[in-house]
């Protein structure tokens, strides 16, 4: 659209966006980047498993099993709100330097074995 309707929707958005990107000209020290990413980290570790459910993740296993009964109207609201998540949490990444946390699958594996090793014996 053009003209004068436009410039009101312009206007919209950018105050949206204004409002959803704030300006993080920060500085923060190495404990509190460490606190920020890790607390990052953790939230998007939870979006990712809401995206898995939003895209229609179910588990089917011998003593467990995941009931997925959200709506396609919930998948959609969902998946759109995390992605808005995921842009101001990548903005901040970079604004603020953050590193990446890199899971290793192996470790992971061995990890979680681990622990299930002591219910075993």
């Amino acid at each position: 659209m053009h003209g004068p309707g436009r410039e009101i929707i312009d206007t919209a958005e950018a105050k949206e966006e204004k409002a959803v990107k704030p300006n993080l000209n920060i500085q923060i020290n190495e404990d509190q980047q460490r606190s920020i990413s890790t607390a990052l980290a953790l939230l998007n570790e939870v979006l990712c498993l809401f995206e898995d459910y939003a895209r229609g993740r179910e588990i089917r296993s011998i003593f467990y099993e995941e009931r997925n009964r959200l709506t396609e109207r919930q998948r959609k609201k969902m998946l759109i709100e995390i992605e808005r998540m995921h842009a101001l949490m990548r903005r901040i990444k970079t604004e603020l330097d953050l590193p990446l946390k890199i899971k290793d699958v192996q470790n992971e594996i061995w990890g979680r074995s681990r622990l299930l090793r002591p219910a075993t014996i």
